[in-house]
């Protein structure tokens, strides 16, 4: 049994394309070929992103004085104004979060 190795490719005709169009087309090839084994990546990643940001909102919420004020607004109006709170300036920044 002999084992056959691989030694090297051999041109059997000449190429049309010039080495910037040949370096182009495999470069949109290999683009094409990674999106087709995992199309849902870029959702994925998309989805990533909105979870970072949800997450940096409720760390604002949860640890600065503007968080402290708007879950004050959110929980009782009066008592927050009785306290000090800008019930005006919390309600728009609250306004400003829920708004898309």
């Amino acid at each position: 049994m002999t084992l056959h190795v691989f030694d090297h490719f051999e041109t059997l005709a000449p190429g049309s394309m010039t080495p910037a169009q040949y370096d182009a087309f495999v470069h949109d090839t290999v683009n094409f070929l990674d999106y087709v084994g995992e199309p849902t990546q870029l959702e994925r990643r998309a989805l990533g992103v909105w979870v970072v940001l949800f997450l940096l909102l409720l760390q604002v919420l949860k640890r600065t004085r503007l968080g402290l004020e708007v879950r004050a607004v959110s929980q009782n109006r009066a008592m927050a104004k009785a306290m000090g709170v800008g019930v005006s300036t919390a309600r728009t920044h609250i306004d400003a979060v829920l708004s898309k």
